[in-house]
């Protein structure tokens, strides 16, 4: 699985368009898709302009949000 996010508005509404017509997307907060390699190979012969984005190793989420118990006295 890839992560992307795309350059533009316009290339967001044309790729979203083509991949979900096309095969199957999972969109994620903050305009995140997750496509396949095999997708990312569709939206290069389409000319479609998007970056790529680190997916975070599991746990590196979970870490981020926990806080830790404070106990007062």
């Amino acid at each position: 699985m890839v992560r992307i996010k795309f350059v533009t508005d316009k290339d967001r509404v044309k790729g979203n368009y083509l991949l979900a017509t096309k095969t199957v997307v999972r969109r994620l907060k903050g305009q995140i898709f997750e496509i396949t390699e095999r997708d990312v190979k569709l939206l290069d012969e389409n000319k479609i302009l998007y970056r790529v984005l680190p997916i975070p190793e599991p746990g590196e989420a979970d870490q981020a949000v926990r806080n830790p118990l404070t106990l007062s006295p």
